[in-house]
């Protein structure tokens, strides 16, 4: 679609889908991970199914707490908290 005289940048903006904004923001309510992605990830020290809780994913086995970033699951060791396995919590 080409406007005569538009500003290119307009013309890229009218392009795109969604607005970047809705990531962050998620105005319709939605979660911050998508269920189908959620039943694939798995724990990568212990291999166990993870959690959502609030803006975090959660290991029940071994504790950790793997942090969610612009959408985007980061399961990389170095960056997940130690916190209590729920066996543990509960006792």
């Amino acid at each position: 679609m080409t406007v005569p005289g538009a500003p290119v940048a307009l013309l890229g903006a009218l392009r795109r889908p969604y607005h970047h904004c809705y990531k962050r923001h998620r105005p319709w309510g939605g979660s911050v991970i998508d269920q189908e992605l959620l039943d694939i990830l798995a724990c990568p020290v212990c291999k166990t199914p993870i959690r959502l809780e609030g803006e975090r994913l959660i290991c029940d086995k071994c504790g950790r707490r793997y942090p969610i970033r612009d959408g985007i699951p980061v399961m990389l060791i170095d960056e997940a908290e130690q916190g209590e396995p729920q066996a543990k919590a509960q006792a």
